[in-house]
């Protein structure tokens, strides 16, 4: 008996806004490096685009370097922003439905 693999692309859904506390430290300079990493549809995402390949039994050369680098770990977000002066910042970006979003400062 063959166990069915669930295939279904869901659909990116939600979003929200997210307001970050800086350190005092970075206050007192009005600024604050931010890195945004995600994990889901789409981000480091490489079974989606697989699927969408149509699922294929072999892989060519081109196809595995592709879906390696879907994966690599690199920040969609790496910029220094203005914080206030309570040393707070207020970044806006969209969290997905199923995504892992890790924000450093």
């Amino acid at each position: 008996m063959h166990n069915a693999v669930h295939q279904r692309i869901s659909p990116i859904i939600l979003s929200a806004v997210v307001t970050l506390c800086t350190l005092p430290a970075a206050a007192e300079t009005n600024k604050t490096h931010i890195q945004v990493h995600r994990t889901g549809y789409y981000a480091k995402d490489a079974y989606t685009v697989y699927l969408e390949m149509g699922s294929p039994k072999k892989l060519t050369s081109v196809q595995i370097k592709h879906l390696n680098g879907l994966t690599k770990d690199i920040p969609e977000t790496d910029k220094v922003v203005r914080s206030g002066p309570a040393g707070t910042v207020e970044y806006t970006f969209p969290i997905n439905s199923n995504d892992t979003v890790l924000v450093t400062l």
